[in-house]
């Protein structure tokens, strides 16, 4: 497969590494006869297995990156994957096998994250708005510590589009102007989709209102300036994605510090 960017390659990666699991997670995790059903989930992920492991391959030793110790530890654990959760099956404790899973998931999907992708300006020609979502797509779900979008013109397709691959420990902040959630018809609309994307992260995830103009997103300790809002982007006009140094890291943290919380610890129920 071709990718336009590293971090495009990366949000495979972390997509169809779901999809190469997902046949032994529902396994685990239903109330069925693991006995069974266990040797064709096998026989799958053996499958699935080698193309996925070639992908990774393919983004750890491409153009001229070699992150090698990355890739045996991706190797080693899915080695144990196999190992504990399909060699070790049937097993009386279900339980045990949902914790090992679990765990090995996570450890999984840690090992990618910290494999560097390149951070260089992209121009994203007019009428291109999907490829415009596939890379701004791949940036948030790379994010390993936190996640703060500065939008004032944001719309509550941002959530689903963007941010619902985001890891469940990231810290997400998303920003929008006074001026948006001061239309009430707009501003129901982002909340009502808020309030679901809050259920699920009451603590790593805030809702802030301000009066700023220029658009950014913050992928952990990367700053990129957006060309527009993130909503429209390429749709009709060029988009640029351009990562930024100096002093905006500052200024980003004032503006969060003024801000008004719509849904945070200071205010634990959505504002309306």
């Amino acid at each position: 497969m071709k990718f336009a960017t590293r971090t495009q390659h990366l949000d495979y990666l972390l997509t169809s590494l779901g999809m190469l699991l997902d046949p032994t997670r529902r396994l685990i995790f239903s109330d069925g006869n693991i006995a069974r059903e266990w040797p064709f989930a096998y026989a799958q992920y053996r499958k699935d297995f080698v193309v996925w492991r070639d992908e990774v391959r393919k983004y750890c030793h491409a153009g001229g990156f070699y992150f090698d110790a990355e890739y045996q530890r991706t190797e080693t654990l899915l080695h144990r994957f196999c190992h504990n959760v399909f060699e070790g099956l049937p097993r009386p404790n279900k339980e045990e096998a949902r914790t090992g899973f679990n765990i090995l998931l996570n450890e999984l999907l840690a090992v990618l994250r910290s494999i560097p992708c390149e951070i260089d300006a992209d121009l994203i020609p007019a009428a291109s708005p999907f490829q415009a979502y596939m890379e701004l797509r791949a940036i948030c779900s790379t994010a390993t510590a936190r996640l703060e979008l500065f939008d004032p013109y944001l719309g509550p397709e941002v959530y689903h589009r963007y941010l619902a691959t985001v890891d469940p420990a990231v810290a997400v902040i998303v920003v929008t102007s006074d001026k948006t959630l001061a239309d009430k018809r707009k501003a129901v609309g982002i909340v009502a989709v808020s309030q679901l994307y809050a259920a699920e992260r009451p603590t790593t995830y805030r809702l802030l209102e301000a009066s700023f103009h220029d658009r950014h997103l913050r992928c952990d300790d990367t700053i990129y300036h957006l060309g527009g809002s993130i909503k429209d982007a390429a749709k009709s006009t060029p988009f640029t994605i351009a990562p930024v140094s100096g002093s905006v890291g500052s200024h980003l943290d004032t503006l969060n510090a003024g801000a008004v919380e719509w849904f945070g610890p200071t205010q634990t129920t959505h504002k309306v």
